[in-house]
């Protein structure tokens, strides 16, 4: 079966864009701003749209001619995240520090029977590749299996169980835990909730389990630890993606005063589940996020939460996949970049507090 097109409406959906918006983009217009071409020229490029396959590459990326590159890094990612997700960010800013280095970057979607069987998908040629950067793939056995062969890797956030050591590869992650507990107890101490409680997936990533581990110390230290379970919803992933389920589900739940959400997609969620139930945020449960992403940020209520260090952490990997490749002897390496907090409307009438670590 021929593999299907990328198209403007793929493009459009992987962005949370219009189609209008793409296509101007894509033609150069001048109705849309150098950034939103900058960003549909990118992600049109990773998901292989038809006008990057055999044309020369726009000038939004000069430094990555056909001539000048010559070493290629491999992207596996379970799915194409759009503009709510950080993970969007990271690829952008990824393409364009290892395009400046000399490298190119390879996409390749891996499918839940890859996933599942261990199986390397058909697009990628491991003879012509330096180096794989695995962008969150949480299943253990699949990360185990690309340990084997023998190429330099990195993963970007990885399974909850993870320990250091588990496998001979680098992880980047962003802040999770002291960023979590730094909020979570900023809100506590200037709000005085009387109840709190944690919605999400803890087993879905190292990153989901890190908040939830900050959550879980900050329940400990202010007296939350018998009750934070009435108060909240932790279940699968999958079933987070269910509306059905979650409006329900909200209906069962005693409702916290302040909420603390896995990511900041979950809090939206979770903001239009309480405005179906009429409760009012802030002033009847506060909502906490985490991720930061600009598409995120733009929306009404303005989401307090916390903001990882995407783009940075794309410029990050492509200087760690670098260096790898050049001293393959180097041990392995965890990295965590630092994450900010951002106070904002969900949790009180604040003018948009943002503290740095």
């Amino acid at each position: 079966m021929p593999k299907k097109k990328t198209t403007i409406q793929d493009i459009a959906n992987s962005l949370g864009f219009s189609r209008v918006t793409v296509s101007k983009a894509l033609k150069n217009s001048a109705d849309v701003s150098e950034k939103t071409k900058e960003i549909v020229l990118n992600r049109a490029k990773l998901m292989g749209y038809k006008t990057f396959q055999s044309d020369p590459l726009p000038d939004a990326f000069p430094s990555e001619s056909a001539a000048s590159i010559n070493k290629s890094i491999a992207l596996f990612l379970h799915m194409i995240p759009d503009s709510f997700h950080m993970a969007s960010y990271f690829m952008m800013s990824l393409e364009q520090a290892l395009g400046k280095i000399g490298y190119s970057l390879s996409l390749h979607l891996i499918t839940d029977y890859e996933l599942s069987n261990q199986l390397l998908p058909a697009s990628f040629h491991i003879q012509n590749t330096d180096a794989i950067l695995a962008l969150e793939i949480f299943n253990r056995n699949y990360c185990e299996f690309l340990c084997t062969l023998g190429k330099p890797i990195l993963f970007s956030d990885i399974y909850s169980t993870f320990t250091q050591g588990d496998l001979s590869a680098d992880i980047l992650v962003a802040d999770n835990y002291t960023a979590s507990v730094k909020l979570y107890s900023s809100v506590i101490e200037d709000c005085k909730p009387k109840s709190i409680g944690f919605l999400g997936d803890p087993d879905y990533s190292l990153s989901f389990q890190d908040r939830f581990k900050g959550f879980l110390s900050v329940t400990q230290k202010y007296g939350f630890s018998d009750s934070y379970k009435n108060h909240s919803i932790i279940s699968n992933i999958q079933n987070f993606q269910n509306d059905i389920w979650m409006q329900n589900k909200f209906k069962t739940l005693e409702i916290p005063n302040l909420l603390v959400c896995a990511n900041d997609i979950l809090a939206m969620k979770a903001l239009t589940c309480l405005e179906r139930l009429n409760i009012k945020v802030p002033d009847e449960v506060m909502v906490c996020g985490y991720d930061g992403t600009p598409a995120i940020s733009s929306l009404y209520p303005a989401l307090t939460t916390i903001i990882a260090p995407s783009e940075e952490m794309g410029i990050m990997a492509a200087e760690i996949i670098s260096h790898k490749i050049k001293n393959p002897q180097l041990p392995n390496m965890i990295i965590t970049m630092n994450s900010k907090i951002k106070k904002n409307r969900t949790t009180g009438n604040f003018e948009q507090q943002t503290i740095r670590e």
